[in-house]
């Protein structure tokens, strides 16, 4: 996979675990912030709207997938920034790399 697909992938995954987060926590809130548009938009938003325990199930498995699908996608050598005009590597170990002191 290139390095603009894992990019947009790791994005999708990023507003799935938001998106999850926020049904998990208000889901109330959330899905009346979402009830608008064409009827038949309405009327799914609506039937979870009326069952806040399955909006809060669903944005529990939205976040689930968002991290699967983030921890899948592994950074390789050739992935650089370097249409950026840098020339850093992706450090394989992910975050742990830059926060221990060398």
């Amino acid at each position: 996979m290139n390095l603009p697909l894992k990019l947009s992938a790791e994005m999708l995954a990023i507003l799935m675990i938001g998106d999850g987060a926020l049904a998990l926590a208000q889901p109330r809130r959330h899905t009346q912030l979402w009830n608008t548009g064409p009827e038949p938009w309405r009327n799914v938003v609506s039937f979870f709207e009326r069952r806040p325990g399955l909006t809060m199930a669903t944005g529990a498995a939205s976040i689930a997938l968002g991290l699967w699908l983030a921890s899948s996608l592994k950074p390789e050598e050739e992935d650089t920034y370097d249409h950026l005009g840098a020339e850093a590597h992706i450090p394989s170990g992910g975050w742990q790399d830059l926060a221990t002191v060398h």
